[in-house]
Parts: structure tokens; C-alpha cells; sequence
């Protein structure tokens, strides 16, 4: 099985590509004078989760050291994979790699200038393979018009470069035409204030770099310190609306699976929630009624409530502690001590594998027991409070990540 992902993976590879072996020349006579430092923001975008999301900052004597690090056996020679003399978008991985890994030719494996492996990747039932873009946009050669491959791909400072996973839904049957569509926002951040919503918009391509188009009808997924905490749908435009009723900073997810295999790439983007803005005192000349439209002044607010009142922050109730899970089969027992100022628990329990699907349970209780279904979860749990009316969450102290065995789906 191993031998023929790897043929299926050079095949793919070309296939997709369709890149000459050698460096063009118009690239080699834009590389002879690199600069001598370049950032770029780099993204790992895997089958439903975010690997790597950080800046990379790499300096011209980077390339040569890069080249030397990821090498192939040939005979008793060690042969360089990557052999560019400017900077590609293979060497912002490179980079990334060989700064976390104390064996890097074994975390970052390249096939025909493409990655086959990186540290960190998910296993799947279907047949994956790494795709890249530059600035969301496949990146071509112009004197060619072909395809570049990540060894031979120039990139300048400022770039945005994310390596994507990308299946073929039927291997056996030898099927090359179901491409994974590639997904994104149109921002990689995004702020807003409490209580003001934030518009986002949500792309995607046809899996080659072409025919952009929105993402509609498509499910966003908002998470808070990993635990999710809501699900929007994006319309005919691909945009949506998100509000936050309180400061903090989240996560919007989009992309999709089939049988566990990307139908639309995972794509991520952060937003961070400023609080909102405590009203100013009225002048005497303000007028003394509210206008009809005038938003809250907060939603715990109760009526009558003076304004140093409405203003006064809710104090969240602590995590949960030391929470424990244990797992007989397809039995899962997760226990936790008693957290201060906590009305109840809420576990969120979000099956990845091998359909997607989410479930929400509250509790008095600090020991909840569950049997599931086989597949890969995630669960998390937070402590919560109620106050005038509305439900104040703990940040999340914990979250299990397994796999449960037992009966087949």
C-alpha cells in the first residue's frame, strides 16, 4: 500500500503540476540577486485542522543550508532535493521544519519538488497528497505558462504560502478527476467588538487554481480555545455574519470532508473581539429618551438597571479541574473537580472521523460516561453561570483528543 501512494503521489504530482524537471531560465535570472532577508506567512492547512500558522522569516544564507538539510540517498551520495539558489516556497516549509525537528529529512520528505509528508499530518482512509498556493492563486510561470512546483516557485517578502491537503477519491479505480477544491478567506485576520458583527467571505477554486468562485452555502465553524461554540452558514456570496457577545479571541474554520477525504480544503482565519465601549455620560443637552434603534448598553443588563450597572462586567466562573477520561471500548468516563462559581458543565463532543458531527451536553454533575460510536473526538469542557438571563461560559481547562474503538458505524 505504501509503494503505490507513492506512485500515486509522483503521478499526482506531475499530473498537477505539469512543471519541467529544470528550473525555468526566467526564473534563474530572477533569482541571481536574492535579497537578503525575506518574511513570509506560512500556513499548513491539513485534512480539518490548522499544522502551522506563523510568519518565517528566512536570510539569503538560508537557501544553501535549507538545500544541504533535506537530501535523498542515490547509491553511497546524499543528493539534494531542493537546489535553488533564491528562495521558493519549499524553503519556508524547509525552514519551519528543520527549526522544530531534530530529524528533518524524515519530518518534511519532498516528491518531485512537492511535499509527500509533514510532521504533524493527519492518516485517513482515502488518498491524500500536499498542494500549494501563493497569495491564494496557483502559482505559474509566465514565460511558460506552467505550473510551478514548490522547489521551483520564487516567492518575495510579504507572500502568504499554504500548503493545502488535496485526495483522489478512488484510487482503485484509478479515478485523477476528483480534485480537492481550495478554500479561503478573504482575510487571515479579522477585529471586531462585542456585540458588533464582523462580515466575512469564504472562496474557494476548482482544485487547480481557476475558476474562483464564492464558497456558498457552506459551513463556517467558530471555536474558542478549541472548543467549538458555533455553526453559520454562508450565503449565495459566500459571506457571513458573526457576532461575539463578549472580548476574546477566536478561530472561523471552513472546509469540507467526504468519507474523511477533503472535498473543500480547510481553511482558517483568526478574530479577535475587543470589548465593547462603555457609553459615555450624556451631556445635559442629550436628549433623555433613546432612540428606538439604539443598541443595549449590555445584554445582562437588566431593565431599569442604572448605566454603572448595565456596564459592570460578569465574572466568568472558573474551568473545570484536573479533569480525567478514561476509555473501555466505546465507553468514555471523564471526571473533574467542582469549579468555583459554576452553575453546570458543557461538554462538546465533535466526532472528526469518520463523519463529521457535533453534540452539546450540560450537567450538574462533575463525572459525565458516554458510549460513542468508533471514530476520532474531540471533546471539550467548560464550566458555566447564569446571569439575568444569560449564559456565561468558563474558558476551556481541557480538551480529549483519541480515537474510540468498538462497533463498526
Amino acid at each position: 500500500m505504501k509503494t503505490t501512494k507513492k506512485q500515486l503521489a509522483i503521478l499526482l504530482t506531475f499530473i498537477l503540476s505539469i512543471t519541467p524537471l529544470s528550473v525555468p531560465p526566467a526564473v534563474q535570472a530572477a533569482a541571481q540577486a536574492p535579497p537578503d532577508t525575506i518574511t513570509v506567512n506560512l500556513k499548513v492547512e491539513d485534512l480539518d485542522s490548522t499544522l502551522v500558522s506563523q510568519n518565517i522569516t528566512m536570510a539569503k544564507d538560508d537557501i544553501a543550508q535549507i538545500n544541504q538539510t533535506f537530501t535523498v540517498e542515490s547509491g553511497n551520495a546524499e543528493l539534494p532535493v531542493l537546489k535553488s539558489d533564491y528562495f521558493t516556497a519549499a524553503h519556508a516549509i524547509g525552514k519551519y521544519i528543520a527549526g522544530i525537528s531534530d530529524t528533518p529529512k524524515k519530518d518534511l520528505i519532498f516528491s518531485y519538488g512537492s511535499p509527500s509528508y509533514i510532521k504533524g499530518e493527519q492518516d485517513c482512509g482515502g488518498y491524500c497528497y500536499w498542494s500549494f498556493r501563493v497569495n491564494n492563486a496557483s502559482p505559474a510561470d509566465e514565460s511558460t505558462g506552467y505550473s510551478y512546483t514548490p522547489d521551483a516557485c520564487p516567492i518575495k517578502d510579504g507572500d502568504a504560502i499554504v500548503f493545502f491537503r488535496q485526495g483522489c477519491y478512488d484510487q482503485n479505480a484509478g479515478d485523477f478527476g476528483a480534485y480537492t477544491s481550495y478554500s479561503w478567506f478573504d482575510r487571515d485576520r479579522y477585529e471586531t467588538t462585542a456585540n458588533t458583527p464582523v462580515s466575512v467571505t469564504y472562496r474557494k477554486d476548482d482544485g487547480f487554481g481557476f475558476s474562483v468562485s464564492p464558497a456558498a452555502d457552506e459551513t463556517l465553524s467558530i471555536y474558542e480555545g478549541g472548543a467549538l461554540i458555533q455553526e453559520v452558514k454562508t450565503g449565495q456570496d459566500g459571506s457571513a455574519l458573526l457576532a461575539f457577545d463578549r472580548a476574546g479571541t477566536y478561530t472561523v474554520t471552513g472546509g469540507r470532508l467526504q468519507d474523511g477525504v477533503p472535498v473543500l480544503s480547510h481553511a482558517s482565519a483568526v478574530i479577535t473581539v475587543a470589548p465593547a465601549e462603555a457609553p459615555s455620560t450624556a451631556s445635559p443637552a442629550a436628549p433623555q429618551t433613546a432612540s428606538p434603534s439604539a443598541p443595549e448598553i449590555s445584554p445582562s443588563a437588566k431593565p431599569g438597571a442604572g448605566s454603572s450597572a448595565a456596564a459592570k462586567a460578569v465574572k466568568k466562573p472558573a474551568p473545570p479541574k484536573k479533569p480525567k477520561a478514561s476509555i473501555k471500548k466505546n465507553k468514555i468516563t471523564i471526571s473533574w473537580k467542582k469549579a468555583a462559581g459554576a452553575k453546570g458543565y458543557q461538554i462538546t463532543i465533535v466526532r472528526k472521523k469518520p463523519s463529521k458531527h457535533t453534540k452539546r451536553i450540560r450537567t450538574a454533575k462533575t463525572k459525565f460516561t458516554k458510549k460513542l460510536k468508533a471514530g476520532t473526538y474531540s471533546i471539550t469542557i467548560r464550566s458555566y453561570t447564569k446571569k439575568g438571563g444569560k449564559t456565561i461560559y468558563s474558558k476551556s481547562s481541557w480538551t480529549f483528543h483519541g480515537v474510540i474503538k468498538g462497533a463498526s458505524r
